[in-house]
Formats: C-alpha cells, sequence, structure tokens
C-alpha cells in the first residue's frame, strides 16, 4: 500500500483558496482607503501600488498560516454562539 505524500496539493487546496479571496480583498480595501486618505486622482492613479504590495503580503501570509486562520473563524463562531446564548437565557 503506498504511503500519501505529506506535501500532496489537496492538503493546501483550502489554503490557496482562502488566500486567493483574502489577496483580492484586500487589495480592494487597501486601494480604497488611498483613494480616502490621498484624494482621488492621486489615489486612484498610484493608490494600486501598495495595495498590490500589501495583497500579495497577506495572501503569502494567509498561505503559510491558514490552519491558524481556519482556527480562528472557529473560535469566532463560537463565541457569537455563546454571546447568543447568553443573550437569550439572560
Amino acid at each position: 500500500m503506498p504511503t500519501k505524500n505529506p506535501l500532496d496539493w489537496e492538503r493546501w487546496n483550502f489554503g490557496v483558496k482562502l488566500a486567493s479571496v483574502c489577496q483580492i480583498a484586500t487589495f480592494f480595501a487597501v486601494w480604497i482607503f488611498c483613494i480616502m486618505e490621498f484624494g482621488p486622482w492621486l489615489g486612484i492613479a498610484l493608490g494600486w501600488l501598495p495595495a498590490l504590495a500589501f495583497a500579495v503580503l497577506v495572501g503569502g501570509l494567509m498561505f503559510l498560516f491558514w490552519p491558524l486562520a481556519y482556527a480562528g473563524m472557529a473560535l469566532l463562531v463560537l463565541m457569537v454562539l455563546y454571546a447568543l446564548v447568553r443573550l437569550v437565557i439572560g
């Protein structure tokens, strides 16, 4: 019976998807921030440069540390459920 490669692509599939979504969201968030901070002309014309750099950084970190992000999302869901239970119980 062959052993499965621990560096198999299927294992990293969720990390790649999460990193892609975070990269796109970060790019547009930073670009909109640059437009608001530096004005429409300078923000639209040059705001994509820091947005691209920051999006690549966030995407790379998210790809490397996606299990921590997954655990953080689970913790957030548990906190919301706890708050709802406390709200209903009183």
